[in-house]
C-alpha cells in the first residue's frame, strides 16, 4: 500500500491566512513537557478530560475534540485555552500558538460536553500540537498532547465521523449500537466509504510479570464488508471492531468499536465474570462459568473474599466502578479494561505521576509500607485501528507488587 503525496496551492494559501492569525507570544509556556506529571489524565475527578480525533485534507489537519467538564462548569468563564505546534513532542522551540475561542472554534454543546474544530496547516515541523487548558482562578493547567504526524501513528483520514442526532463528531473510540452516525468527506470525493466488521472477542492483558508461555493472539479475521454513502446516516448494529476507509489502497481509516447502550458499564452477568479473571485462577473462573447458577455462584465468589453481605456489596461496587472508568479511558480497538493500560488501572488505580516522552508513557506507583516507587512503563506502537495503543514493557520485578494488590481485592479492602 502506497500513500500518494501531493503538494496543492491551496496548502500555500491556507498557511498564509493561518499564519496571519498566530500570537507569535506564547502565553503559557510549555518547554518541559516530559518533565510535567500527567496523573490527572487517570483521574475521572479530575475537572477536565478531552477526547480528540484527528482528519486531514489536502492542505489542512483538522482537529476535532470535546472538553468534558465538572458540573456546572463555565468553559468560557472559568477557564482560557490555547494550543502549541511544536516539531515533537519534548521539542523546547514553539512554533506558533494560538488561542482558542469557543465562539470561533466552537461546534456545539451536549450536556457538560464542548465540541471543537481547529484548523492546522500541513505544514514543516508541524507536528505535534499541545492544548493547554488553565483554570483563570487557581491557575491549575491541563495540557493533552495531540500528534499530527509520528512514527506511531498511520495518516490521519480524509473524513470524519459524526452522530447523524447530535450532529457532534465521534471523539471517542466507541460508539453505541443505537446511534445514528454519518460520514462527511473534507475533500470532493464522491465515492461510497468501506467499511469493515471483525467479530473478534479480544483477549485480556496478560500479567505484568514475564510469562515461559505467551499468549497467541487471535487472528483478526474480517467478518463482513459493507460500503456506506457520505452524508447517508447508518447504524452500526452489531458489538464489535469496525474499520471505515475512503480508500482502501493506503492506511488511512477510522477505527471505532460499537458497545451496548450501558457502555462503559457491564450489566450482564457474563460480563461481570469476564473481568474476575485479574482476581482469580482460570480454575475459578471455568467453575463460574460452569456453574448451575452462574449468578449464585458469582455472588458467592465475592461473598467469600469480603466475609459479610455488606462487605462484598462495598468491593463489588469499587471493582465495577474501576472497569467502567477503564473503559471510559482506554478503550482502543478492544475494550479498555482488556488493554494493558486498562489492566494496570482496574488491579492499582490511578497512577501517582505520570510521564511522557516520545513514544513511551510512564506510571509511577509509590509502595505503602516501604521507601520504593514502582514504574510500569509503556510503549506506543503503531496500530491501524487507533493512535493510541500502549503495551507494557513486563518484568518480573512487578511480581510482589502485583500481587499484593491482587490480595488486597481478594481481601475485600481497596
Amino acid at each position: 500500500m502506497i500513500e500518494s503525496m501531493k503538494i496543492f496551492d491551496s496548502r500555500v494559501i491556507g498557511l498564509i491566512f493561518f499564519l496571519s492569525c498566530i500570537v507569535m507570544v506564547p502565553a503559557w509556556p510549555q518547554s518541559d513537557f516530559s518533565k510535567k506529571s500527567l496523573d490527572w489524565k487517570y483521574n475521572l475527578k479530575s475537572d477536565i478530560h478531552v477526547n480528540y480525533r484527528i482528519a486531514r485534507d489536502d492542505s489542512l489537519y483538522h482537529v476535532y475534540f470535546s472538553i468534558k467538564l465538572p458540573e456546572g462548569g463555565d468553559l468560557e468563564n472559568q477557564y482560557s485555552i490555547n494550543y502549541e505546534i511544536r516539531s515533537s513532542l519534548d521539542a523546547e522551540e514553539l512554533i506558533l500558538t494560538r488561542t482558542v475561542n469557543y465562539f470561533v472554534h466552537g461546534l456545539g454543546t451536549i450536556g457538560n460536553l464542548k465540541f471543537f474544530h481547529i484548523e492546522i496547516p500541513d505544514a514543516d515541523n508541524f507536528n505535534v500540537m499541545f492544548l493547554n487548558i488553565i483554570h483563570k482562578v487557581s491557575g491549575k493547567s491541563y495540557t493533552w498532547d495531540i500528534p499530527l504526524i509520528s512514527e506511531t501513528i498511520y495518516p490521519p483520514p480524509d473524513f470524519m465521523l459524526y452522530n447523524k442526532n447530535t450532529e457532534m463528531p465521534e471523539c471517542r473510540n466507541y460508539v453505541k449500537k443505537s446511534d445514528l452516525l454519518i460520514i462527511h468527506n473534507l475533500d470532493d470525493r464522491k465515492g461510497e466509504f468501506f467499511v469493515y466488521f471483525y467479530d473478534t472477542d479480544f483477549d485480556v492483558a496478560d500479567p505484568p510479570m514475564y510469562r515461559l508461555t505467551k499468549t497467541v493472539s487471535k487472528a483478526m479475521d474480517i467478518h463482513s464488508i459493507f460500503t456506506v454513502s457520505p452524508d447517508s446516516a447508518f447504524i452500526l448494529e452489531r458489538e464489535g471492531l469496525y474499520f471505515i476507509q475512503s480508500d482502501t489502497s493506503t492506511f488511512s481509516g477510522i477505527g471505532i468499536r460499537v458497545e451496548s447502550d450501558l457502555y462503559p458499564r457491564m450489566t450482564s452477568i457474563n460480563q461481570l465474570i469476564e473481568p474476575i479473571i485479574y482476581l482469580s485462577t482460570k480454575e475459578e473462573i471455568d467453575k463460574l462459568l460452569n456453574s448451575d447458577n452462574i449468578r449464585t455462584s458469582f455472588e458467592m465468589f465475592w461473598l467469600n473474599l469480603a466475609k459479610s453481605e455488606e462487605g462484598a456489596r462495598v468491593v463489588i461496587k469499587n471493582f465495577y466502578d474501576r472497569i467502567e472508568d477503564a473503559n471510559l479511558l482506554f478503550t482502543n480497538y478492544k475494550e479498555g479494561w482488556k488493554t494493558d493500560m486498562g489492566m494496570i488501572f482496574t488491579i492499582l488505580g490511578p497512577p501517582d505521576e505520570v510521564y511522557r516522552t516520545e513514544g513511551k508513557e510512564s506510571w509511577y506507583y509509590k509502595n505503602p509500607g516501604r521507601n520504593q516507587i514502582v514504574v510500569f512503563n509503556f510503549l506506543n506502537l503503531k496500530n491501524l485501528y487507533c493512535d493510541d495503543h500502549y503495551l507494557l514493557i513486563r518484568d518480573n520485578q512487578y511480581k510482589s507488587f502485583w500481587f499484593k494488590g491482587i490480595d488486597n481485592w481478594r481481601k475485600g479492602i481497596n
